[in-house]
């Protein structure tokens, strides 16, 4: 690590775990001696709006605790390119996802485009993309020992996922080329479960302007009284679930045990998908959810596929 000072942001949205991340590293840095202070910033939404995990580090005490100027960023959302780039000092280190964000800005910076999440997804979760992210940062930086990384990980990391967020770091580790810091190859486009029902971070659904029955899928014409005035609604992301079953079968891209479910929207929608919660023994019929769109799950062709869950808040 070159200077006294250096300063780091992993950026993203709410939900990724960038603050444990953030938290990760701080505590590997600080058992190896250096001075650490962390911050975030973010929207009030918990998850969906745009996040970002600070670190100052320094071998004496730290002057400012906030990040003023970047030399190293992590990008695993294009929501976050915009509120870091002015920060960004000449030569930074850049870290972005390949799909999540696809396009950065010209630049003076070294840029490394990895299939972090895609990773992810092929170890089992993509919620261990931060994790991936990390063990990415550190072998391109050198920011701090590996094993240090390994006992903060092993320390902050939950009991029934030790095993993955361990994998993941060391799939971190291995995604570099030594050539041009950029993947090796280009991964095919994600696409969604189906055409037309995203709309951002928001299901699309449909009401019908004569009945004012409502649906998910829009359809084309109303099933209640089969006309086809039938407009298009942007559902929020709060829900309520109405009934879920618990599957202890093994399936494709599904660990076990895994939960699937319907929940109803306060615009009228029931809307059926998984339910992504660490323990389904405490999933209750009424519990408050909220939906998340982002990548599911690989295709035959090694395409990746957007769909929606609804998580615990």
């Amino acid at each position: 690590m070159s200077g006294s000072r250096i300063e780091m942001r992993l950026g993203g949205t709410g939900g990724q775990g960038l603050l444990l991340s953030a938290k990760i590293l701080a505590d590997a840095l600080a058992a190896g001696g250096k001075r650490v202070a962390q911050s975030q910033t973010y929207e009030p939404t918990s998850r969906g709006g745009f996040c970002n995990a600070d670190l100052v580090i320094s071998d004496a005490e730290v002057d400012f605790p906030l990040a003023t100027a970047i030399d190293q960023l992590v990008l695993l959302d294009r929501l976050a390119v915009k509120p870091s780039w002015p920060l960004l000092k000449p030569g930074a280190l850049v870290i972005a996802d390949t799909r999540l964000c696809p396009e950065l800005p010209a630049g003076d910076y070294r840029r490394y485009h990895l299939p972090l999440s895609r990773t992810a997804l092929e170890l089992g979760s993509e919620r261990v993309t931060n994790i991936v992210a990390l063990g990415a940062l550190v072998a391109l930086s050198g920011i701090c020992g590996r094993e240090q990384v390994e006992q903060a990980v092993r320390a902050e990391a939950p009991r029934g996922f030790l095993d993955l967020n361990v994998d993941a770091l060391k799939a971190g580790y291995g995604l570099l080329t030594q050539e041009d810091g950029l993947a090796n190859s280009p991964e095919p486009p994600a696409r969604p479960l189906r055409d037309g029902i995203y709309r951002g971070a928001a299901l699309v659904a449909g009401i019908c302007q004569n009945c004012k029955a409502a649906y998910f899928p829009k359809p084309e014409l109303c099933v209640n009284c089969h006309g086809d005035d039938i407009k298009e609604i942007e559902l929020g992301a709060e829900c309520v679930l109405f009934s879920f079953t618990t599957v202890h079968t093994e399936a494709a891209h599904s660990g076990l045990p895994y939960s699937i479910g319907y929940v109803d929207f306060p615009e009228g929608v029931r809307v059926f998908g998984p339910l992504d919660v660490e323990d389904p023994s405490n999933l209750r019929v009424g519990m408050p959810l909220r939906l998340e769109i982002g990548l599911m799950q690989h295709d035959g062709a090694g395409a990746s596929i957007i769909g929606h869950r609804f998580v615990a808040t």
